[in-house]
């Protein structure tokens, strides 16, 4: 699947004319989409008791923002390379 996703994803950004960052937040959306029904569906009720953030220090927001930081950099790559 992750194959397939990165083959697409190339395919997208190099077909349309749209900006990169529109692209990201379109694939964010979809990711985010997923991610949260999955967190609800495994975790409802630690959620809505303590919030989405629960236990989040500055070293995980600082492997958020670096791994963020790299989906953006493979984005820019993977346009402007070829």
């Amino acid at each position: 699947m992750g194959g397939f996703a990165g083959v697409y994803m190339e395919s997208m950004l190099k077909r349309d004319e749209a900006s990169i960052w529109l692209k990201n937040v379109q694939l964010g959306i979809f990711g985010m989409i997923f991610g949260l029904a999955s967190a609800f569906f495994t975790d409802g009720g630690r959620i809505r008791e303590n919030g989405l953030l629960q236990h989040f220090t500055w070293l995980t927001w600082g492997v958020v923002f670096m791994l963020a930081s790299g989906g953006l950099l493979v984005a820019v790559v993977i346009r402007y390379a070829d």
